[in-house]
């Protein structure tokens, strides 16, 4: 089972154990997780075969925050500063922080990731928990995160519970997907034990309240502002 390293893999592998049992338990199989060195990783994975099951949830929010002494209070005022994002395939920490950008006027490209101008710098941290920690520390004027993982990092103690929101986007999560060549009965097996879920530490754990079947479909806004901006090949 692959996971994206939205936090630093080993951290990620660690916080995943108990659903790995659960589904271990709740299968009869041997259930082993992968987490990548960055999101590319993990679907090139998939794509080889290499996993049955890559992670996701439903719907959360994308934001854009600064510190409060940054002296920024609209995206705007970010023009000539330094702005961070997390993997350049992560949605919420990527794609959706570009798009709010580009919604604000900025003129990022989409042939080369790290030009967005008017900011003075764009830099490509790896993960949400870097983006975060790079706005506390003060070695950006704001970035681009998952608002749940910003939150467990708050509760953590690991960066300021008083980070501001400049702007959020609520979007569609990144499901729990399967290649074509696995046993159509077995997929449905696993479907059904995500939404058979009820054990709320297990769910807590997951960041979520349920799982429900979703489809290509619920992610045509997602492809197609991926592709608008250089995110996504449109081969």
């Amino acid at each position: 089972m692959g996971l994206v390293p939205n936090i630093a893999p080993e951290e990620q592998r660690a916080k995943y154990e108990p659903f790995a049992r659960y589904l271990q338990d709740r299968l009869g199989v041997k259930v082993e997780l992968f987490v990548a060195t960055n999101y590319a990783g993990t679907v090139r994975a998939l794509e080889a075969g290499q996993l049955d099951r890559e992670t996701g949830e439903r719907e959360y929010l994308s934001q854009i925050v600064t510190k409060p002494d940054s002296g920024v209070t609209k995206l705007e005022d970010l023009a000539g500063k330094d702005f961070a994002f997390g993997d350049p395939s992560s949605t919420s920490g990527s794609l959706y922080p570009r798009t709010m950008l580009v919604d604000a006027k900025f003129n990022c490209s989409a042939t080369t990731l790290e030009s967005c101008p008017p900011l003075k710098r764009v830099l490509y941290t790896g993960g949400h928990d870097a983006a975060a920690q790079a706005v506390a520390k003060g070695q950006v004027a704001a970035a681009g995160i998952e608002a749940r993982i910003l939150h467990r990092l708050q509760k953590e103690g690991k960066v300021p519970n008083d980070l501001k929101v400049l702007s959020e986007r609520k979007v569609m999560g990144y499901p729990w997907v399967s290649p074509t060549s696995l046993d159509q009965g077995f997929r449905q097996r696993v479907a059904e034990a995500f939404q058979d879920i009820q054990d709320p530490a297990l769910l807590d754990l997951l960041r979520a309240k349920s799982y429900v079947p979703v489809t290509a479909d619920d992610y045509k806004e997602v492809d197609e502002l991926a592709r608008k901006l250089g995110l996504l090949s449109t081969g």
